[in-house]
């Protein structure tokens, strides 16, 4: 669960403030390329 993941609790709060659906995959992952977070945290993406 998200309780014992730290990355997921740096980065998903970020991509859910947009406000948007995420209807298809692709639209979860464009958002998770594009998020930033105050301290920088680095996101490495392979899709």
């Amino acid at each position: 669960t998200s309780k014992y993941n730290p990355i997921e609790h740096r980065l998903f709060p970020h991509i859910t403030r947009a406000g948007v659906i995420f209807d298809t995959v692709q639209t979860a992952l464009d958002l998770i390329a594009t998020a930033k977070t105050q301290t920088f945290f680095k996101r490495q993406f392979d899709g």
